[in-house]
Parts: C-alpha cells; structure tokens; sequence
C-alpha cells in the first residue's frame, strides 16, 4: 500500500509539474504575441477607417464618372473587337476587308 501512495504522490506530482510547465509556455507565447495583435490598436483603427471612409464619401462621383468612362472605353473596345473578330471570319478576303 506504501508503494501505491508513493507513486500516487510522485503521478500527482509530476502531473502538476507539467500542467504548471504547460501553462507557463502558453503565458509566454500570449505575451509575445498580445502587443502584436490588432484589437490592441482599436481606436487608430476605428480612425483609420473613418478617414477611409469620409474619403470615399468625398470621391463618390469621381470614381463613378471614371467608372462611365471606362465602360464607354470599353464599348468602343469590345465593337472594334467585334468587327476584326467578323473580318477575319470571312475567308480569303479577310485581309482585304481589313485594310
């Protein structure tokens, strides 16, 4: 009976030694990452996107007239694209119907 509390006392004793041991190498790995995270700079974040924010707000109708630009490009391009695409289509005269 001794050597079964013996080895119940050396079992518990280990067992706290290494949940001890456990706990203290995931308090260190919190450390060294905790200043790295995100949610520690909240409020320059929150600046951050309200500034993104006002911006966009402020260039709305820029990007949209870009945007009306582009897709006019775009058109012309995709016509154009059409029409070489139906030449070349046509056979032997292809090359002539394109100069």
């Amino acid at each position: 009976m001794r050597a079964y509390l013996d080895d119940l006392q050396l079992f518990a004793k280990h067992t706290i030694i290494l949940v001890h041991l456990f706990r203290w190498l995931w308090w260190q790995l919190w450390l060294g990452v905790k200043p790295k995270l995100r949610a520690g700079n909240f409020e320059q974040f929150k600046q951050d996107l309200a500034k993104k924010t006002v911006f966009a707000a402020n260039h709305l109708d820029d990007v949209i007239k870009e945007r009306e630009v582009a897709e006019a490009k775009n058109k012309e391009l995709v016509k154009e694209f059409d029409d070489l695409k139906h030449s070349m289509s046509g056979g032997a005269n292809a090359k002539q119907v394109i100069l």
